[in-house]
């Protein structure tokens, strides 16, 4: 039940967005992690690019892949060494 209610308010929050936007989805949108409101967003914003944020998915990695770091360091350092962006045309492409 409590899936089914988190993607409903995800859906209608998405929908308000899209009003507050006079209905012109953003390039791009940045959230955290939630896979709801990922799925709500491009159905809502479908020409969008809908990205999660850097931070929050390199600070999972390190918290679900510790035991990497102590048993097998080369592995963990190729998990949490992802590409940083520095510009707006390598965030573009």
């Amino acid at each position: 039940m409590y899936e089914r209610e988190e993607a409903y308010y995800f859906t209608r929050v998405s929908k308000c967005f899209m009003d507050q936007m006079d209905a012109q989805a953003p390039k791009t949108i940045i959230i955290e992690r939630q896979l709801k409101l990922h799925q709500a967003l491009k159905e809502c914003c479908p020409t969008s690019n809908v990205l999660f944020c850097y931070y929050h998915i390199l600070k999972t990695l390190k918290t679900q892949y510790a035991f990497l770091e102590r048993e097998k360091p080369d592995e963990f350092k190729m998990l949490t060494d992802l590409p940083i962006i520095d510009t707006v045309a390598e965030f573009e492409a």
